[in-house]
């Protein structure tokens, strides 16, 4: 298995987003410069993102991983309070 680059774009001050279509469970390692709080929103297309988890700026650092389980074609949004200075994701399938 290959793990795919996840590409993070600054949408505000102290918020980095990335998001993809999911392909099924997935594990996400993120290196980041300070410790932050992450976010986790999914959705179906045309409809608003909904929250389905996190963990607090205290949980792992500025080095977080994490796994997401959402069914195939889901839209999924990871939001990080810190600059992401690289991340990627691996199937789990």
């Amino acid at each position: 298995m290959t793990a795919t680059d996840l590409s993070f774009e600054k949408k505000s001050e102290n918020r980095n987003q990335a998001s993809f279509v999911s392909e099924g469970a997935v594990t996400v390692q993120m290196q980041r410069r300070d410790a932050g709080a992450v976010n986790i929103y999914a959705n179906l297309d045309c409809m608003e993102k909904k929250y389905i988890g996190g963990y607090g700026h205290y949980n792992g650092g500025n080095n977080v991983i994490f796994s997401i389980n959402v069914p195939v074609g889901v839209t999924v949004t990871i939001e990080s309070f810190s600059e992401v200075v690289s991340a990627k994701a691996l199937s789990n399938g």
